[in-house]
């Protein structure tokens, strides 16, 4: 039953990386064989079933919640992903009212340390609209480079907006003027 279940979910969430080569692999298959598999545990022992069935989903709630960080992602992550981009894709602009109205405000920080205040104060202005927080710092990407400079900070950021605890994205740009950076 866990197997259909995590087959079932990885094929909901079409994440990219999951690619049965079974040749009658689809989802219905996968909802069938939970059906299936449950049917038969409830028609051997249904007392022994309900308890493997306790076991099954309290095992599942330690892993989602104990589980340590791992590299090669979450299924929760992609059920949240999936979920997100199907309502994103739902908005229609032609169907805004203004009484359903959110602010959408971008925040642009040269200095972190000294923006803090600042950007609490426009955490607290937005009002479950969109914040997002932009900085631009002034370079030229090499291309001789490995790596995005960028990729080093950007942890920093998130974890300037984890302990402000803000309810913000946080967007860097490398550009070889401030107005370029603003533009992009």
């Amino acid at each position: 039953m866990g197997v259909n279940i995590a087959c079932l979910a990885l094929e909901l969430t079409s994440a990219p990386n999951f690619r049965p080569t079974f040749k009658y692999f689809a989802w219905w298959t996968c909802a069938l064989g939970v059906v299936c598999t449950t049917t038969m545990m409830l028609v051997v022992d249904a007392s022994m079933s309900a308890i493997g069935v306790v076991v099954l989903m309290s095992l599942i709630m330690v892993l989602h919640y104990q589980a340590p960080a791992v590299s090669s992602g979450s299924i929760s992550q992609a059920l949240i992903y999936h979920q997100v981009r199907k309502y994103l894709l739902l908005l229609d602009v032609r169907k805004e009212h203004v009484k359903y109205w959110r602010p959408q405000i971008l925040l642009l920080v040269s200095r972190p340390s000294s923006s803090c205040p600042l950007m609490d104060f426009v955490n607290d202005l937005k009002k479950s609209g969109l914040y997002v927080i932009g900085h631009v710092r002034k370079g030229d990407f090499d291309s001789s480079q490995a790596v995005d400079p960028l990729q080093q900070v950007f942890p920093y950021w998130l974890s300037l907006v984890d302990y402000l605890k803000l309810k913000a994205f946080v967007e860097l740009t490398l550009s070889s003027s401030i107005r370029q950076g603003i533009q992009q």
